[in-house]
C-alpha cells in the first residue's frame, strides 16, 4: 500500500489497520509523517517503509519511485524528509503517476519528464485565500492540471480530489471542458465511487 501523506483522507488508521490484519504479508510505503501516525495507532513499524525520494525500489513486482509533492508549497525537514509524496509506479509495461496532493512546483515537470507517463491521477480542487484562511490546504486547480497533462503528454488523465470534503470540492465538468478546449483528443476518465479502472497500454506502432 502506497500512502502519500498523513492527512486523514490519505492515511486513515481506521481503514489501514483492518487491512493490515486481513493481509498480514502486506507492507506499507509512506512518508515519515504517515509512518508515525500508523505506529501510534498500533501498526508494526517493521511493516512500514519510508522511501528515499528519487531512488527506485522493487515491491510486489513493480518498480516504484517516490517524488516530492507540494501541498500548497514544497516542504522539507532534514529529519523527517518530505511530508508529502507522489509515486511513479512502473508495472506490467504501464507507467502510472499518482500525485497524492500537490501543486506544480519548480522542478516537478523536469523530474517527471524522465518517464513516459501512461496514466496519471492529479487533483483539481485548487486553492484560494478563503480556504487557506480556514486551514484548508490546496492543490492544483482544473486549469493547472490540464496544462500539466499537456506539458507532460500524459496518456490518460484521471482528475482527483474534487468530491470528498465539504467546502473543498470542484466541478469536474470544468476540468473536462477546459481539457477539451485545449486538446479534444486527450483521453481522460472521471471515476465513479468504487469504479474499477482497467488500463491496457496501447502497443507501440
Amino acid at each position: 500500500m502506497l500512502l502519500t501523506h498523513a492527512h486523514i483522507d490519505h492515511t486513515d488508521p481506521d481503514t489501514i489497520l483492518p487491512l493490515s490484519e486481513a493481509s498480514p504479508e502486506a507492507r506499507f510505503v509512506a512518508p515519515s509523517t504517515s509512518r508515525n501516525a500508523l505506529v501510534e495507532a498500533g501498526l508494526d513499524r517493521g511493516r512500514i517503509v519510508v522511501p528515499a525520494v528519487g531512488e527506485s525500489f522493487e515491491i510486489s513486482g513493480a518498480t516504484v519511485t517516490a517524488v516530492p509533492s507540494a501541498h500548497t508549497e514544497l516542504e522539507y525537514d532534514p529529519e523527517r524528509g518530505y511530508p508529502y509524496l507522489g509515486y511513479v509506479i512502473e508495472w506490467n509495461d504501464v507507467t502510472v503517476y499518482h500525485a497524492g496532493d500537490t501543486v506544480v512546483y519548480e522542478g516537478l515537470i523536469e523530474t517527471l519528464s524522465a518517464w513516459d507517463i501512461d496514466l496519471a491521477f492529479v487533483p483539481i480542487n485548487g486553492r484560494d485565500f478563503f480556504r487557506t484562511q480556514r486551514n484548508i490546504i490546496g492543490n492544483t486547480d482544473f486549469r493547472e492540471t490540464v496544462e500539466f497533462t499537456e506539458t507532460l503528454d500524459i496518456g490518460l488523465i484521471v482528475p482527483t480530489h474534487y468530491d470528498l470534503i465539504e467546502g473543498n470540492t470542484a466541478d469536474p465538468g470544468h476540468f473536462v471542458s477546459h481539457l477539451h478546449a485545449m486538446n479534444p483528443m486527450r483521453p481522460h476518465k472521471l471515476l465513479r465511487p468504487g469504479e474499477l479502472l482497467y488500463f491496457v497500454r496501447e502497443a507501440d506502432v
